[in-house]
């Protein structure tokens, strides 16, 4: 079938120009300067465009190639010069741009079918195709794909040239092999690992595409977009969100979601995508049941919630790159590219392309948001107070490209609570307190049904006294609705996706927010040169009470590294996670690059005490600063784990401000407990001294000192014959002391005798195993504190 194509031209990111045509045409385009030249089809004014700078051709066979003419200035294909008079093919949405100048962009838009997208599905002629069974009967296997040679070709870009490859092994047994295909294969919802048996009865998700051994192939694009069984929603504390819910909403639509505040109208969108499923009933999404199919179905559904989803530290280009290789299935950097230039085009932000999120609008960071979730074309787009922080300008430009994208074949759903967005949506839900539907119907016919003139005033009679009669008028008109019978949904099975890989890219990003942020990230590698600083400043020998004071600044620049890392991206580690995250390689990317900064902190730190206390300043009699590399190895190992207690705190709050309410909490008792501010008295505080990070850094940082510098002040008194004090005079003598002689006395005497640690009480192996021992505790508290977050 025949497509229809664009060429569109930009100047200055507005739109100038259009060339459609059928993409079977044998066209060509000319791109040159402003002449009388009548074969220019594009004209450029600019000195730096040639009169005829390059042109695009099509063969008439779907393909379109780019040509530069033997420009002066040459011609740009996504950023790179290509090399003159050589024929290059354009993939859909490649921009093109002339003499390394932004000022002229030429976009090629995507194909869009001419009618309803209706995938050519053929078999071999003389095989009597009527199911994939009849095709096993004849040859044996068939294979499955959108090319020309399948022997049941699909020809649609979700699905691979060669996708899948069933194989009937016994009259009545049969097999199916994923082929490396790019969206891969799912039986029963459940993603294709290898070969495995296949029953007659099994569904095969294959691109769009449903199908099974006896039946015929599907376009689930052609089913109703959502379908709900008595769904319904209640608390643990016994309080419904959301009552018993029948509704269908049709592929392609504009839905709001509206009604007054605590309404439910976020149940209702949770429930419908699966971020907070219903306790009863059944979602059907394209005709597939969510939770038994959530694997599949998932790449699908894109969600927006009422936060933005990208880091305000990186550029957008990088947000959707990264976004891109976390959630798509071995993507390719063309591919990533090509994506990333024709969702920046369909949502108009292609001139922020390079700007870093905190510097856009608030309007454009939303659609940053929707970027990322058409990076897997989704069927579904649901989007929670999309217009809630924009302007009325901005909004009417933000609901015409929603528009759009339902033109294209996404069906989307948003909670709001502006009446004047009603004016572009199909369908509309209205709810009332209590978690009630009162209304769901076309946008042209709610006035009538509530006898009112305006959406305020349809706000007034659900959220007042009148409230109840609309519910009722509402379930009596429902209530002959066939439902099936209800259950409570089965626990939603996670995507299957590499955890090594995941955690590079995760960690490559954590890299690039920290690089991106130069100023907060400078002041945290600061603060190791201050604290040295004001060390050698005010210390004039190493005292007992250095030591010390390097192992509370190390724990400090853990925890203060970390505390925040969780907290602030909550909404992105939630969507991510909703999608295909993984709690573990998620808490080692911020281990990895913290363990960066606590490597430079550290070095920077011992590197600066260790010159000020070296035997260029010393003689023999003094301590000079004992095994630097030591001392570096163990204040890194001790900033790790104060990082995992930072990320602890991270994980377990919901606020950057309670997390850093915390901190001194946290900090103060290993300062007391450390066993130098004053002597441990009891067992009982000897005990809690161990569950401290700073009770073992500093022993260990003493350990490695060997030697400190100590102070005794003697007072020498002559007394008269009744006892009188006649003369005083005081003596101080300081010199080097055993460092972990010296810091024992503040412990409890019996620490050094004991039987539980024996040989080891004393030794950096037992420093190690308690401060390793509590990071390890720290990590497994995190991931718990994470995992509870999930609502799957």
């Amino acid at each position: 079938m025949s497509q229809i194509a664009k060429l569109i031209l930009l100047e200055n990111g507005v739109i100038t120009k259009k060339v459609s045509y059928q993409d079977n045409d044998t066209v060509t385009v000319t791109i040159g300067s402003r002449s009388s030249n009548p074969l220019v089809d594009f004209e450029l004014d600019s000195s730096l465009i040639s009169p005829e700078h390059a042109f695009i051709s099509g063969d008439g066979l779907g393909n379109l190639f780019l040509t530069d003419q033997g420009s002066t200035n040459g011609t740009f294909l996504n950023g790179t010069r290509i090399p003159s008079h050589q024929d290059i093919l354009l993939e859909p949405g490649s921009t093109i741009t002339f003499a390394s100048n932004d000022l002229y962009q030429l976009y090629v838009e995507p194909s869009i079918s001419e009618q309803p997208i209706q995938p050519a599905i053929a078999a071999d002629e003389n095989s009597n195709y009527s199911s994939i069974i009849d095709l096993l009967n004849t040859s044996g296997n068939v294979i499955v794909g959108r090319g020309a040679d399948s022997d049941l070709m699909i020809s649609d870009v979700t699905v691979s040239r060669q996708h899948a490859h069933i194989v009937k092994t016994s009259p009545s047994t049969f097999t199916i092999t994923d082929l490396n295909s790019t969206n891969g294969t799912f039986i029963n919802g459940q993603k294709l690992q290898g070969t495995r048996n296949l029953l007659t009865d099994d569904i095969i998700l294959i691109g769009d595409f449903r199908l099974s051994l006896t039946g015929s192939t599907q376009d689930i694009r052609n089913e109703i977009a959502i379908r709900t069984e008595g769904i319904m929603k209640q608390y643990q504390n016994g309080y419904l969100g959301l009552q018993e819910t029948s509704i269908s909403i049709p592929s392609q639509k504009l839905l709001a979601i509206m009604g007054p505040s605590g309404c439910g109208k976020s149940t209702l969108m949770k429930a419908l995508n699966g971020d907070d499923p219903c306790t009863n009933g059944r979602v059907f999404i394209h005709g597939l049941e969510l939770t038994a199919n959530y694997e599949y179905l998932k790449p699908r559904i894109g969600y927006v919630p009422q936060d933005d989803i990208v880091h305000k530290e990186l550029t957008v280009e990088q947000s959707l790159f990264y976004a891109a290789k976390l959630r798509m299935d071995k993507p390719d950097k063309i591919t990533i590219e090509t994506k990333i230039d024709q969702i920046l085009f369909s949502l108009n932000i292609q001139q922020i392309r390079k700007n870093k999120i905190h510097s856009i609008s608030g309007g454009q960071r939303k659609r940053v948001s929707i970027a990322v979730e058409l990076l897997t074309d989704p069927l579904i787009l649901f989007l929670d107070e999309p217009t809630s922080p924009l302007d009325p300008q901005t909004i009417e430009e933000f609901l015409d490209i929603l528009r759009s994208l339902s033109d294209r074949g996404t069906t989307v759903i948003l909670v709001t609570h502006k009446p004047e967005d009603l004016n572009y949506m199909d369908l509309v839900i209205f709810m009332s307190e209590g978690g009630h539907l009162v209304y769901y119907g076309s946008t042209d016919k709610y006035k009538e049904y509530f006898g009112v003139n305006s959406a305020v005033e349809v706000y007034a009679d659900i959220s007042g006294t009148e409230a109840p009669v609309w519910i009722r008028q509402y379930q009596s008109q429902h209530n002959d609705v066939a439902l099936q019978e209800s259950s409570t949904p089965s626990h939603i099975t996670k995507l299957k996706t590499s955890t090594l890989l995941q955690l590079y890219w995760l960690s490559k990003r954590y890299l690039n927010i920290k690089i991106n942020d130069r100023l907060n990230t400078l002041i945290l590698l600061a603060q190791a040169p201050v604290i040295a600083l004001l060390l050698s400043f005010i210390f004039q020998h190493i005292s007992p009470a250095v030591p010390f004071l390097v192992a509370i600044s190390a724990i400090w620049f853990g925890v203060s590294n970390a505390a925040r890392e969780i907290v602030s991206e909550l909404p992105i580690y939630r969507r991510e996670r909703m999608f295909n995250l993984k709690i573990t390689p998620y808490i080692l990317s911020k281990l990895t690059i913290l363990t960066l900064l606590s490597i430079i902190q550290a070095s920077l730190l011992i590197g600066i005490l260790s010159l000020r206390f070296s035997d260029v300043m010393f003689n023999d009699i003094n301590p000079v600063w004992h095994n630097p590399a030591s001392a570096i190895l163990w204040t890194i190992l001790l900033s790790l784990s104060a990082s995992m207690m930072g990320l602890l705190l991270s994980a377990t709050m919901n606020s950057s401000e309670k997390v850093m309410t915390l901190v001194p909490i946290v900090l103060i008792p290993q300062i007391i407990l450390a066993g130098f501010i004053t002597k441990i008295s009891n067992w009982g505080i000897e005990i809690i001294s161990w569950l401290t990070l700073a009770r073992w850094g500093t022993e260990g940082l003493h350990i490695i000192q060997e030697k400190v510098y100590t102070t005794q002040v003697f007072v020498n008194t002559t007394k008269n014959s009744t006892g009188k004090i006649i003369n005083s005079t005081t003596q101080v003598q300081g010199g080097p002391t055993d460092a972990i002689q010296h810091l024992n006395n503040f412990f409890l005497q019996d620490y050094r005798n004991m039987s539980l640690f024996g040989e080891l009480t004393n030794t950096l192996t037992l420093d190690a195993i308690f401060i390793i021992g509590l990071g390890i505790l720290f990590f497994i508290l995190t991931w718990i504190s994470l995992k509870r977050k999930d609502t799957l």
